[in-house]
């Protein structure tokens, strides 16, 4: 197109033209096909300025804020347990506002930090690390679901176990500490005080009527639905002969609150087996009420073939 200079005369001199084809002498066909061309032409140049002084503004970046935000920092303390990941479930007004998903390096190391952009007001923050499943805020959408939040034994990794902290009244800061769902069961000593000196050969222990399942932000006690009926054998290290030892063999399993007084397939139990002179032995009993995190050592001492005692320290 000819240069007529600014737009102002491009479009005056259009009228100008438009002006004269209406008035001229020319037959019909040929002055409507003109009006029609510079009709289009002064569309096309009035659509080409509004797109030139667009252009001339300065393009302003969009930025999604939540209104009257703040900041809300998170540290999450979980000193020697190993987090492959973790899930951070922000609640407003027992409404689920975000949810956090962090992995690998963003977990630290004996500590997580972390910074996120809420909605004015306190806040209850719900903390889940090493959770076997990815979760549905579809079903934690409000914070009074988190109790029906279940985790099934066979799914977990005893060296990086579910680990779980809640609070509420949060408002810039919020620091929580992770408690692990697992117990630990540890045969510290065992003794074989048997008088002819024979010895406890290939002894291994195992627990025994598991807790199959655990809800970590469930009140009240732990009293199990459903059971595993055995736990894995673990072999012990050595052989017993007569000095005690100390083996340290340690087992795992989720809460089970059941009372002690009350018997029956709820209650935990550990179970040890060997053989002495050729004859196969087993000691057992049940293991006493156990919460979350919670290490209980014991220690057997055998007495003969058939006579045993266990105690918890």
């Amino acid at each position: 197109m000819k240069n007529f200079g600014d737009q102002n005369n491009v479009t005056k001199t259009i009228l100008h033209c438009l002006h004269l084809t209406t008035t001229s002498p020319l037959p019909a066909p040929l002055a409507s096909g003109v009006i029609l061309f510079l009709s289009a032409l002064l569309m096309s140049t009035t659509i080409s300025c509004q797109d030139d002084r667009q252009s001339d503004k300065p393009q302003e970046e969009i930025v999604t804020t939540l209104p009257d935000s703040t900041e809300l920092t998170i540290s999450i303390l979980h000193d020697s347990l190993r987090v492959g990941h973790l899930d951070i479930l922000i609640y407003s007004s027992g409404e689920l506002e975000k949810h956090l998903r962090l992995s690998g390096s963003d977990c630290g190391q004996g500590e997580t930090m972390t910074s996120v952009r809420v909605t004015e007001g306190e806040k209850s923050l719900a903390i889940l690390a090493n959770c076997p499943k990815r979760l549905s805020t579809a079903a934690l959408a409000k914070y009074s679901s988190l109790p029906g939040l279940s985790i099934d034994f066979e799914d977990i990794e005893v060296d990086a176990p579910p680990a779980s902290a809640i609070a509420s009244g949060l408002s810039a800061l919020a620091e929580l500490s992770l408690r692990t769902s697992l117990c630990t069961v540890e045969l510290a000593e065992i003794a074989n005080n048997m008088d002819g000196y024979e010895l406890l050969e290939a002894p291994r222990i195992r627990l025994t009527n598991l807790n199959s399942s655990y809800c970590p932000f469930a009140d009240g006690e732990v009293i199990p639905s459903a059971t595993i009926t055995y736990g894995e054998w673990v072999n012990l290290p050595y052989d017993i002969g007569y000095w005690p030892q100390s083996p340290g063999t340690r087992l795992y399993c989720f809460p089970n609150e059941t009372p002690e007084d009350q018997l029956g397939p709820e209650k935990s139990g550990v179970e040890l087996e060997g053989t002495i002179t050729g004859e196969d032995f087993s000691a057992e009993t049940y293991l006493p009420p156990l919460s979350a995190g919670e290490v209980l050592r014991l220690s057997l001492t055998v007495n003969s073939a058939d006579d045993y005692q266990f105690d918890f320290l």
